[in-house]
């Protein structure tokens, strides 16, 4: 009798051996992202009119700023914007901030005046989101350092 069971106690063993396995490695697999860090903060400079993806497993805390720079002359002024914009598939993107200089006008002296502006927006993004900074207008635009941190 004992010779008759021994292989239906080996396909046992050997589900049980396997289920084993796989809870073992699950569970490995759970205590890893565990131990992950929980934040991570980058700094980093981010260009204008170019996506960004800081995750696509993490929300993320975006703090970034721009500097606009508009000169008034003889001939005219300048204005310049940036807009913040997001998006979910980073074809179809939504403004959500907007940094303007204006120094629009016209000088009767041959002097030329500019007006430097700088200005920081934050913004909470959702996991597998894009975002942008698009520039515009005639003044001087330039990104300054920001911060991502990841969730």
């Amino acid at each position: 009798m004992k010779d008759f069971l021994q292989p239906i106690i080996n396909k046992q063993v050997a589900i049980l051996y396997c289920l084993t396995l796989v809870i073992v490695a699950s569970l490995f697999t759970f205590a890893m992202r565990d131990y992950s860090p929980v934040m991570t903060m980058t700094n980093t400079t981010f260009a204008l009119n170019t996506a960004y993806q800081p995750s696509s497993i993490k929300n993320a805390f975006i703090v970034c700023g721009g500097s606009i720079t508009s000169t008034l002359s003889l001939s005219g002024g300048q204005s310049g914007t940036v807009l913040v914009q997001t998006s979910p598939d980073n074809i179809t993107y939504t403004t959500i901030g907007t940094m303007t200089n204006n120094n629009t006008g016209t000088l009767t002296v041959g002097l030329n005046t500019s007006q430097a502006q700088s200005s920081a927006i934050s913004f909470m993004l959702p996991r597998n989101y894009y975002f942008k900074l698009v520039s515009s207008g005639t003044s001087t635009i330039t990104s300054l350092a920001g911060q991502q941190i990841l969730f």
